[in-house]
């Protein structure tokens, strides 16, 4: 019986570095792992009842943003040149999917700063555009956004986002997605999942994640 997405992915007897899986499961977020932020506005982060609901974070005042993040308060233990996280996330917004963005994958700060930080994952732009590939460097406060060709919607997507010294690749749904060398964070990383709504009026805008799995390679 398979226990996580990394022994579905690997050949049998495959002993994987430091590493984690979160289910999102139970009454309540983990704080033993995760740390929960509200950097601005009005939001939440809930554990939903529903089937396959995981945990939520949301945005919902009424002509006002809000940006929340859960992380690893810090505690970075994922190499930025040799490591891989696999997420499965949806954004949703009652009003239009263009009021909430949604980021996961590997960061370095436990703050609500991407542009010119030490990142690695993948990006729902406010936009109607495609999911991106986003990552980026504090040398020079450089970062890339390559189109995956994957359209925006409101459903879940699986996410692998795999980091070498030389390369960061992005798959979903078990495809290839981009390969980038470019703009490489240079530091230890922390899993994280962020979301920004803005909502202009009554409405609700979310980002569910309910698997998380990062190791070292």
């Amino acid at each position: 019986m398979t226990k996580s997405i990394y022994d579905q992915l690997n050949a049998y007897g495959t002993v994987a570095k430091q590493r984690f899986v979160e289910n999102f499961t139970g009454y309540s977020l983990d704080t033993n792992r995760w740390t929960y932020n509200l950097f601005n506005g009005t939001g939440a982060g809930v554990m939903l009842d529903e089937v396959d609901g995981g945990f939520k974070m949301s945005s919902t005042a009424t002509g006002a943003t809000s940006e929340s993040m859960i992380a690893f308060d810090d505690i970075r233990q994922y190499s930025h040149t040799g490591s891989t996280w696999i997420a499965v996330v949806k954004s949703t917004n009652t009003i239009a999917l263009n009021h909430s963005s949604s980021l996961a994958g590997l960061k370095a700060d436990d703050d609500n700063t991407f542009n010119g930080g030490n990142l690695a994952g993948f990006k729902k732009e406010t936009s109607n555009n495609d999911y991106i590939s986003y990552h980026s460097t504090n040398v020079g406060g450089q970062f890339g956004g390559a189109t995956t060709g994957v359209g925006q919607d409101q459903n879940y997507h699986t996410w692998k986002g795999e980091l070498s010294s030389s390369d960061y690749k992005l798959t979903e749904a078990g495809i290839l997605r981009t390969s980038e060398t470019t703009y490489l964070p240079v530091s230890k990383l922390q899993p994280f999942v962020y979301h920004y709504g803005y909502q202009p009026s009554a409405g609700s805008g979310n980002t569910h994640c309910n698997y998380f799995e990062a190791y070292n390679t």
